[in-house]
């Protein structure tokens, strides 16, 4: 389905719950940070650092910009509950958002941006259409 067509449909649908975490390319905001990282639904999840008991599990990826009204924070030990691949941004003032923390056993995953932002954004603001990617790749 097409971008303008999405945007119709769910305009009003919130893109989380409660807190949403979000990824940004660092050099340029603008740029797809998907498009940097493997299409893979388990990469994905292991480059972000999603908690371990989600791998195995399906993938939507949404590419939006956060109107400036939205404050874009820290995510912190509150923010990421009791998911063991988390690591808290370094105490220096100089730095802007958190950094991911892939597994060990992936070295070629680099640490991606991170930051949180409250539940208010909504699919309006998609600037790319919505991605499926299926945590098992079928083989044709």
């Amino acid at each position: 389905m097409s971008l303008s067509k999405q945007k119709k449909r769910l305009h009003r649908i919130p893109l989380g719950n409660y807190v949403v975490w979000a990824t940004f390319c660092a050099g340029d905001r603008k740029v797809n940070p998907f498009s940097r990282l493997p299409n893979d639904a388990n990469q994905i999840q292991d480059a972000l650092g999603f908690p371990l008991e989600s791998r195995g599990e399906d993938v939507f990826l949404f590419a939006y910009n956060a109107p400036d009204s939205v404050a874009l924070l820290f995510p912190t030990v509150a923010d990421a509950e009791w998911n063991d691949v988390f690591c808290p941004a370094p105490d220096d003032t100089r730095i802007e958002y958190g950094l991911t923390r892939p597994s060990q056993d992936k070295p070629l995953l680099t640490c991606q941006p991170e930051v949180v932002h409250h539940d208010r954004v909504t699919c309006a603001c998609l600037v790319m259409p919505i991605r499926y990617l299926p945590a098992i790749m079928p083989s044709i």
